[in-house]
């Protein structure tokens, strides 16, 4: 299949729906070639943008990449990782196997990257703020939704909920031993 062809058969099982939603934060990135591509592509598609606060998106991924034991050094600090991010930056690194736990703050300069969606979209692209999102979630999915033209009434029917909270791990070792077991088992199914 062609790779227009591949993408869309994604949504077959959305066929005669009125509304298809895909997500992927890596398409803000790809910067003017992908909201002009995205705009050729998908006629009268809208474009929806979610960013967070940069200072809290970083430490945010710091816990979680600790949280998961990531290949980050055991001893490092959140000022050293925000050092070897800076550093990744400011070298103009492309992203790699190599530097990719080094690259996120690079994903916090929204301002680098908006011009080209606003210019493709216009009036159908729109931003909204993480906080804001969490302060007032049913407020916020009313909006969204009457700007997406869909019945707002049920955004009050939503339970708004953390469900992906990232919690320290209390044991490194344990960790460590349980990942190791967890593909052990994996291996040998």
């Amino acid at each position: 299949l062609a790779p227009i062809e591949s993408y869309a058969a994604h949504f077959d099982r959305c066929a005669g729906e009125r509304h298809r939603l895909e997500a992927s934060p890596q398409y803000f990135h790809g910067g003017a070639v992908v909201a002009s591509a995205m705009r050729e592509t998908l006629p009268g598609v809208k474009v929806l943008v979610l960013v967070r606060d940069p200072v809290e998106r970083l430490w945010s991924t710091f816990r979680f990449m600790r949280s998961r034991l990531a290949d980050l050094p055991p001893d490092m600090t959140f000022e050293a990782y925000v050092d070897e991010c800076r550093s990744v930056r400011e070298r103009r690194e492309p992203l790699t196997a190599e530097n990719r736990l080094y690259w996120t703050i690079e994903g916090g300069f929204y301002d680098e990257y908006l011009d080209p969606w606003l210019d493709a979209f216009g009036d159908r692209f729109r931003v909204v703020f993480f906080e804001r999102m969490a302060a007032d979630p049913a407020a916020t999915v009313r909006e969204l939704s009457r700007w997406l033209e869909v019945d707002p009434s049920a955004a009050d029917d939503i339970s708004y909920s953390v469900e992906n909270k990232t919690v320290p791990v209390r044991s490194s070792a344990l960790q460590r031993l349980a990942e190791k077991n967890k593909f052990s088992a994996l291996i040998a199914l």
